[in-house]
């Protein structure tokens, strides 16, 4: 998990990123033009039957943004272990 989520007390959020990430694992990526496509059609229809697809990323966008670039920076281990 990114640092990010480190402040985060929203379950719904993370139980989105989390599914986002099984769902790289089920759905493979697709290769057309030497170019590989990881959101693929399918990949967006599973992700928005099972959450608010729109509300989440305005969610996670939010989130970022009260990410310190500082802490980016410094990467998830020099945070947490101060």
């Amino acid at each position: 998990m990114s640092i990010v989520f480190l402040d985060i007390d929203d379950s719904q959020m993370l139980d989105h990123v989390m599914y986002h990430e099984i769902l790289h694992k089920q759905v493979k990526f697709e290769a057309k033009n030497g170019r590989a496509k990881y959101h693929t059609k399918k990949f967006r229809e599973l992700e928005r039957a099972i959450f608010d697809h729109d509300e989440m990323e305005k969610k996670l966008n939010a989130a970022l943004r009260r990410v310190p670039k500082k802490d980016v920076k410094k990467g998830f281990l020099s945070r947490i272990l101060g």
